[in-house]
């Protein structure tokens, strides 16, 4: 039999976003809604756990605080299935910025969050319907650049670095404070790729009393660096490097 052509049918009804059509989810038949296909859910200034019926997730209220909007399970979600996170309204900054969770023991990109630090920034995310997403499009400034910091240690207490950029740079100053103690830096690993560096600038006062220590990700990781001030050594330069998973102190100068 050859091509068959139907003319004179009738004209379609209009459709609401209401209305369904057939997908296959995991080998399962499913109806899902046209809405599905563009909705937008907006955000405002808090927490959010993301849904699995999420397509679009965007800011609509400036934040006052750093956020975190968790994802669904990658299971949950579907294989194949991409969630788009957007600062439509440009709220997000080096201070306020919006973490990007993982749910359970997922991995996003091999890591347990993504940061965003920068208005306008965007991620376009696949799941693979069992335990991982992958970054397949993202505002090319979400992870790039580079960013100073200037640190005062002047008492026991841990400083954790939350910055998210390629390549970080921190002054620190150690001061030799009331008496004796020890001041310690974290270096997180969350919102970084494998890579990335963090350049370190220790300035520690002539004295004895105090002692500065860089950690892998928390204080319950990997002791990095130690130095106990001797009253005489001043200053030292760390480059530590992100290897996608853990940090490692690639190099260490020492000089009056």
């Amino acid at each position: 039999m050859g091509n068959v052509k139907f003319s004179g049918l009738p004209v379609a009804p209009t459709v609401s976003p209401a209305d369904g059509f057939a997908v296959v989810q995991g080998g399962v038949s499913k109806f899902s809604s046209l809405a599905n296909l563009w909705e937008a859910t907006p955000v405002g200034n808090a927490n959010y756990t993301i849904l699995s019926t999420d397509v679009l997730v965007t800011t609509s209220v400036a934040f006052t605080l750093p956020r975190s909007w968790t994802l669904p399970s990658a299971a949950s979600y579907g294989a194949g299935r991409i969630l788009r996170v957007v600062d439509s309204i440009g709220t997000i900054t080096g201070t306020n910025t919006l973490t990007i969770a993982r749910a359970g023991t997922d991995l996003i990109n091999g890591a347990t969050s993504q940061v965003l630090s920068v208005a306008r920034a965007f991620l376009l995310l696949v799941s693979d319907g069992v335990s991982n997403w992958t970054i397949v499009a993202q505002s090319s400034s979400v992870f790039t650049g580079n960013s100073y910091q200037a640190i005062t240690v002047s008492a026991a207490g841990n400083t954790n670095s939350n910055q998210s950029a390629s390549i970080h740079y921190m002054n620190v100053t150690v001061a030799a404070g009331a008496g004796v103690y020890t001041g310690t830096l974290s270096l997180p690993r969350a919102g970084r790729i494998a890579g990335d560096s963090a350049n370190i600038l220790l300035t520690v006062a002539a004295s004895t009393n105090p002692k500065i220590q860089v950690f892998d990700n928390t204080t319950g990781g990997t002791k990095l660096f130690e130095f106990q001030g001797d009253g005489v050594l001043t200053q030292m330069a760390l480059v530590c490097v992100y290897t996608g998973t853990v940090w490692y102190l690639h190099d260490a100068h020492f000089f009056n």
